[in-house]
């Protein structure tokens, strides 16, 4: 088949037009997104495991050290002081977060040591997470970036989507999500994302 086959083959099961299957990844805009996303929950059919997104709030982890996470969380009259341009992984430069508490707990622990580790909790409202613009990786495409950013190119590359998102190479059944503009900061540090320290 095909590659333009491939992603007509796509757009007719989704509906869309919005998925790219050729190269295992998508991007997803947010008005079609919404409108499905709220036509499935109002249906009872919301089915994680065909959309990009569980259809609950958001519930994201950055593990750290207990100086830097209680930092970045901020005050309820304040807002977080979350910095999406420091950090870095896989996907390139910014802002990371992940599914499993317990690994990101495992990344502060080993990183900072002991009683210096925590666990930033970031609970995201739903509505405004999923208007933000997100390419999806596959394990195959993030496995393939993750290996040609090397050197100079993983401290520099970004996209112009919100978020990043796909599996952690060593650990694909956990997913990671980078942040990476001034809309996924505001996000983040704002009203709509409740933040705690663990």
């Amino acid at each position: 088949m095909s590659s333009s086959s491939r992603r007509t083959a796509c757009r007719g099961r989704l509906g869309l037009g919005l998925f790219d299957c050729a190269f295992g990844e998508f991007r997803i805009a947010a008005r079609p997104i919404a409108k499905l996303k709220w036509r499935l929950m109002k249906s009872g059919r919301c089915d994680q495991h065909r959309l990009p997104w569980n259809c609950g709030m958001p519930k994201l982890y950055h593990g750290t050290s207990r100086a830097h996470a209680t930092a970045m969380c901020g005050s309820p009259n304040h807002g977080g002081t979350i910095n999406v341009w420091q950090g870095g992984g896989e996907f390139g430069r910014r802002f990371y977060a992940q599914s499993s508490i317990s690994n990101a707990h495992r990344r502060g622990y080993l990183t900072y040591g002991g009683q210096n580790g925590a666990v930033l909790v970031l609970d995201i409202d739903d509505v405004p997470f999923h208007a933000l613009r997100f390419w999806r990786l596959t394990l195959n495409r993030a496995q393939q970036l993750n290996a040609q950013l090397t050197g100079v190119a993983r401290s520099s590359f970004v996209t112009s989507d919100d978020v990043i998102i796909g599996p952690l190479v060593a650990f694909p059944h956990i997913e990671q999500q980078k942040f990476q503009t001034q809309n996924a900061q505001n996000l983040l540090n704002g009203p709509e994302t409740q933040r705690s320290v663990v």
